[in-house]
């Protein structure tokens, strides 16, 4: 999906914090407890180096400004210009920032150097709406900050605007009606707006970009004359833009004829008909069916044009298996039971019940559909869902002499493999898998498909 801009994600130190602590109070199982302290000893020496730089970077907004401006200088001292603009742009932003990079450019000429220069270049060669509107947001703060002086700004303003109006001509710079366009008094011509209107137009075409200037566009369009030829040609491109549902209600105050013909196209009107099953399957099935397939308005009775769905529970048979129980004994050290506590325990067995069972459906539908009079669809559903599930419990210890007692701990590594099953879930899940079923194959009708894939 073609996008904008996309969200940074962050991690933040009080997070390390709290994943150090509970590394720190993490138990060792003795069998491993030598690969484990390795692993534990490297997680805490890079958990620390994290932590360290945590402890480096300062909390207020002040501070934080003032360990900007230091790090920019000192970038500039190791002539690293792009890293020392990250660190101004850092400290502008927070409290008291313009301040202590006013200070620092003062007393550093390379460092305004380096800085005017960026913006001069910037003001030329500038590649997309983003750039320009950081571009130009750069010039006001250092304006503000008072290290760029006001002619000088004003000369970058000018030739930001002719960089602009130049990219937005030759499409090197794709504007289009949703972008900010406030900053440059260039694009308001008419003439930069006609190409941004049909810059809007080429982006809507395109089903995946984002986002969709669609209420910019019908709003452009308002502002010409009716009968105007742009606003004509607007319109006729209406049916090339894909214009969703939640887009009709921006489209009908201009263009009502082709938004209720567009709101018919990307609807599916259905009638429901379930044969063999209860309410409360029709209102499960309908709830699905409205989370997962878009564009279906339901009809209570079937008419023209209508799509009947019939959807026939021919089986659904559902048991439950009774519960196995087997005792297992093995001489093997359970999980976590120390070693000190296993030699004060010798000639022992240890023990644990493993209960088995299943649920399981066995079930049939046919799902058909028919718009006026001619079927459309019919295919047969049938097979079991089933849930198997294992537990493992009364884990003990037996003694050779005929003594028992509780173990509270695991069962043994070997024996783990036969308590890996699923919980028991009851019928509930196997229903909704069926369920999904249906729906999935309600999703293949070939009308549905398509309404689904218009919305």
């Amino acid at each position: 999906m073609l996008s904008k801009e996309s969200a940074p994600v962050h991690v933040t130190c009080s997070k390390v914090s709290y994943i150090k602590s509970h590394v720190h109070k993490t138990k060792l199982i003795p069998r491993f407890q030598g690969t484990f302290m390795i692993i534990r000893y490297l997680l805490l020496v890079s958990l620390a180096l994290v932590l360290s730089a945590c402890s480096i970077y300062p909390r207020t907004p002040e501070a934080q400004a003032a360990y900007h401006a230091k790090q920019a200088v000192s970038a500039i001292s190791k002539d690293n210009c792009t890293n020392a603009v990250v660190h101004v742009d850092s400290a502008l932003s927070r409290a008291t920032g313009e301040g202590k990079i006013s200070e620092v450019m003062n007393s550093n000429p390379a460092l305004l150097a380096c800085y005017l220069d960026l913006l001069e270049t910037a003001s030329r060669q500038i590649t997309n709406p983003a750039h320009a509107n950081t571009t130009h947001e750069r010039i006001i703060k250092a304006a503000s900050a008072g290290f760029l002086p006001a002619a000088q700004a004003h000369a970058l303003h000018e030739q930001l605007n002719i960089t602009v109006a130049e990219g937005n001509r030759s499409r090197a710079i794709a504007f289009d009606l949703g972008d900010d366009l406030g900053y440059f008094p260039a694009l308001q011509q008419p003439e930069h707006q006609t190409l941004m209107m049909r810059q809007t137009i080429r982006n809507l075409q395109n089903p995946e970009y984002q986002p969709r200037s669609v209420s910019q566009l019908i709003a452009y369009a308002g502002q010409q004359p009716i009968g105007s030829e742009t606003r004509q040609y607007i319109e006729n491109q209406l049916p090339n833009l894909n214009i969703r549902r939640d887009e009709i209600a921006a489209v009908s105050p201009l263009f009502p004829d082709f938004a209720a013909k567009r709101l018919r196209e990307i609807t599916a009107e259905v009638y429901l008909l379930l044969v063999q099953g209860d309410r409360l399957l029709e209102d499960d099935l309908i709830l699905l069916m409205n989370e997962h397939i878009r564009g279906i308005a339901w009809r209570s009775a079937p008419e023209p044009g209508v799509i009947t769905l019939e959807i026939e529970r021919v089986r659904h048979n559902e048991q439950q298996s009774p519960e196995a129980l087997q005792s297992v004994y093995y001489s093997e050290e359970p999980l976590f039971l120390s070693s000190a506590f296993h030699s004060r325990h010798q000639n022992v067995l240890y023990m644990h019940e493993v209960r088995t069972g299943a649920f399981e459906i066995d079930y049939g539908y046919v799902v058909r559909a028919r718009r006026n009079g001619e079927e459309i669809h019919d295919k047969v559903l049938r097979g079991k869902v089933q849930n198997q599930y294992t537990r493992c419990q009364s884990v003990q210890i037996h003694h050779l002499f005929g003594t028992a007692m509780p173990a509270h701990s695991g069962i043994s590594y070997s024996a783990q493999a036969q308590c890996r099953g699923n919980e028991p879930t009851g019928f509930e899940p196997l229903r909704e898998e069926i369920l999904m079923l249906l729906v999935d194959e309600v999703l293949s009708i070939p009308e549905i498909k398509r309404v689904h894939a218009l919305n």
